[in-house]
């Protein structure tokens, strides 16, 4: 579960099937990729956070580098992405400055909306597969 204090609109979480509308009973239950249209906290108790992954990442438009992490160009900044070693997610760094640990989507869309002002793309269609 998802605090709602964390949500913001358009933030991407797992959510039961039938958050998308009509779904056959059996697969109502099953967990999907679905994006946050109204934030309650009646209904956020049914989301889940979506961990990062590099599949993500890439939905994203991080592009992988060389060594060991992920490039995100935001207003002409490059922003790296790191994934931690001693613990789950990953780091937001710009040059030698750690931004914020990030182990969820929403923290990641949320961290990149305070950066850019505008909302992280993400295919959904990619993604729920």
């Amino acid at each position: 579960m998802i605090d709602p204090k964390e949500l913001m609109l358009n933030n991407v979480v797992l959510a039961p099937k039938m958050f998308l509308g009509n779904c056959p009973t059996d697969e109502c239950n099953e967990m999907v990729f679905y994006r946050v249209v109204f934030i309650s906290s009646v209904f956020s108790n049914k989301f889940e956070p979506v961990e990062l992954t590099q599949e993500i990442l890439e939905a994203a438009g991080c592009v992988k580098d060389i060594v060991d992490g992920w490039n995100l160009w935001i207003n002409g900044n490059l922003f790296v992405i790191r994934k931690l070693v001693s613990a789950k997610g990953y780091t937001l760094s710009v040059g030698d400055y750690c931004l914020c640990d990030i182990e969820y989507l929403h923290t990641f869309q949320n961290a990149y909306r305070l950066l850019t002002g505008q909302e992280l793309q993400i295919d959904l269609q990619k993604l729920n597969k």
